[in-house]
């Protein structure tokens, strides 16, 4: 039988205090804390390794089902959606959705068929805090184009976006790590060369940067600003752009709110539009 393990280290209060997660492989370690679960803010978080932990058996499993029917997948991408929500047990996975696209010579009909095999995990009370999750799956089919049926503009996009729009958040979260942690190291590894920023300082056309240099000056900056911190309200990704919604806090107490407008290219952040309230 074999066993896999994970720990996770907590220290401070529920709302205050802040831990981490750690694989027992040591591929991945990530802070946690109370905003990163239950509101918005930078962190992972259990529920998100769950959806990890289903999304990769999810494909898996699929794998092994068309390759028992004599198909084989040339690439299976699962997105999994965990729903934590509240209950009179406490915090609650509520629902599960599990959606997959994959590129096998099999008709869109049998992949839906096939797609819907992999069994839910066993529940019990045991394992859930109130009643099990319920679950959802919807499967896209992207036609082999080596087998004659090239895939749909539509399809394309479809898959494209679902890939694009992981990459871009796993960017977004090392860029936000960046001013939580107040330590600007990892900008050199996540602008590009031609990026470009630009801002609403001064009023009112605001200032443009050009240049990994100044883009990487700028942002190292207001990350060790002494005093300062970021409050991380909301990050959105769509595809190769993002939306940041942040409060700054001064050192003299005082705040500002804005939103940048990221995009991304080729892995690096090649523009970031900058605006502040009020």
């Amino acid at each position: 039988m074999t066993v896999r393990e994970a720990s996770a280290q907590w220290q401070g209060t529920l709302k205050e205090g802040a831990g981490r997660l750690r694989l027992g492989s040591g591929v991945f370690e990530g802070a946690y804390s109370f905003p990163s679960r239950f509101e918005n803010g930078p962190g992972t978080n259990p529920e998100e390794l769950i959806a990890a932990a289903h999304a990769g058996c999810f494909s898996t499993a699929l794998a092994a089902i068309l390759g028992g029917e004599g198909h084989t997948a040339k690439n299976i991408h699962t997105i999994a959606k965990v729903h934590l929500g509240a209950s009179t047990a406490g915090p609650t996975i509520t629902r599960i959705e599990l959606e997959t696209a994959g590129v096998a010579a099999v008709s869109a009909e049998d992949f839906e068929r096939l797609a819907q095999k992999p069994k839910r995990p066993a529940s019990s009370r045991g394992r859930w805090p109130a009643s099990p999750p319920s679950y959802s799956r919807r499967a896209l089919q992207i036609n082999d184009t080596e087998g004659g049926n090239p895939m749909t503009q539509e399809r394309i996009i479809d898959i494209a976006t679902a890939k694009r729009s992981a990459e871009t958040a796993e960017i977004m979260r090392r860029y936000n790590d960046v001013f939580q942690r107040h330590d600007p190291s990892a900008l050199d590894d996540l602008v590009a060369e031609d990026c470009v920023i630009e801002n609403t300082v001064p009023a009112p056309d605001g200032a443009r940067r050009t240049g990994k240099a100044a883009c990487v000056e700028l942002w190292s900056a207001i990350a060790t600003g002494p005093g300062t911190r970021f409050h991380l309200e909301e990050t959105y990704v769509a595809g190769d752009r993002a939306t940041i919604r942040w409060r700054f806090w001064m050192a003299d107490g005082k705040s500002l709110r804005g939103v940048n407008l990221m995009r991304v290219s080729d892995g690096k952040i090649v523009e970031a539009m900058g605006y502040v309230k009020g």
